[in-house]
């Protein structure tokens, strides 16, 4: 038993090279740290002493590969959590491993705030290209289904890593698991914070007082799927300023709506005054007070259920915001 122990130390630089060489990295990880324990304890012997300095250049190496590969924008999902699995267990410090991780995200969810920006009509990545301003429903879901899925991906692969998992690959401390929690918060919160800025950019271009149909569908599907962001990562300030943006947008509209009935209820009066101050001809008798009272009174009434119908879409059922206290 002895003596395959011995065997097995002597043979190690071989085999972690061999590993290496066939892109074995976690069986590498798994032959070093077996042994990490013992070369330690004998590194004041000469003969292992030379062994333990081989296997730590050979893992030196090693970690070098991984960092690069986890810096590789073209690497997967996996291959990122293989990656952190493996430099964890080779003792690279944790929360320069989530500084990495989320440098790599933020380019990712950057790019799709890039996108944003071009549907709002600013500079894309191509020079003095912008495209033309989609319906808010649109933008909605073209922010929804790019910045808020990814950002939903990559709050959960980093929870895997860093958050979920404490007892794995040197993360037993409770307080660098907290420490990784508190650094997505900060993170998604700061990107979270630019999205709001397009989105209520996106909503102050909408003017018009005709169906807010269009509208009340993108708040909700944007107030939706913040849902699911927080539902992953409670602690952020999302929620919160995520209402605030519908409450706004709907605030906006029944100003726009308030102004339009004022400005029609301005251009019946002018009308009755032109009708009562028209001159009389002869053999005819001038305009019916009572006739013009009730002609305005019904378009006064017809609009004001008008606008009443599209307010109340802001209060149906199905939506999802109609619940929160502004909207009872």
């Amino acid at each position: 038993m002895l003596l395959r122990k011995l065997q097995f130390l002597f043979e190690l630089p071989a085999r972690l090279n061999k590993c290496i060489e066939l892109e074995a990295y976690g069986q590498a990880v798994r032959y070093y740290s077996k042994a990490r324990s013992v070369l330690h304890q004998y590194q004041h012997m000469a003969s292992f002493q030379g062994i333990q300095n081989d296997c730590q250049k050979i893992m030196s190496d090693l970690a070098q590969k991984l960092r690069e590969k986890f810096r590789d924008t073209g690497s997967s999902a996996k291959e990122l959590a293989e990656c952190v699995e493996l430099l964890l267990q080779l003792g690279e410090p944790a929360d320069e491993l989530c500084d990495e991780f989320l440098a790599h995200a933020r380019s990712r969810l950057e790019e799709d705030l890039s996108a944003l920006e071009v549907e709002l009509g600013q500079p894309g990545p191509l020079p003095g290209v912008a495209a033309p301003l989609s319906d808010i429903l649109e933008f909605t879901d073209k922010g929804c289904n790019g910045f808020v899925s990814d950002t939903c991906l990559v709050i959960a692969s980093y929870q895997d890593l860093f958050v979920h998992r404490p007892a794995a690959g040197g993360l037993a401390s409770p307080d660098v698991a907290q420490m990784a929690g508190a650094k997505l918060v900060e993170f998604v919160d700061q990107l979270m914070d630019r999205y709001f800025g397009l989105v209520e950019r996106r909503i102050r271009a909408e003017k018009g007082v005709g169906d807010s149909s269009l509208l009340v569908r993108g708040l909700d599907r944007f107030h939706r799927r913040l849902q699911a962001v927080v539902k992953l990562l409670p602690d952020l300030q999302a929620a919160t300023a995520g209402t605030e943006i519908v409450v706004r947008a709907a605030q906006e509209r029944l100003r726009q709506y308030l102004q339009a009935l004022q400005s029609f209820y301005a251009d019946c009066l002018t009308d009755v005054r032109q009708s009562l101050a028209a001159p009389r001809l002869l053999g005819k008798d001038g305009a019916n007070l009572a006739e013009l009272l009730a002609s305005v009174s019904a378009s006064i009434l017809n609009q004001v259920k008008s606008v009443l119908a599209y307010v109340h879409l802001f209060t149906a059922k199905d939506v999802t915001f109609s619940s929160k206290a502004y909207f009872k």
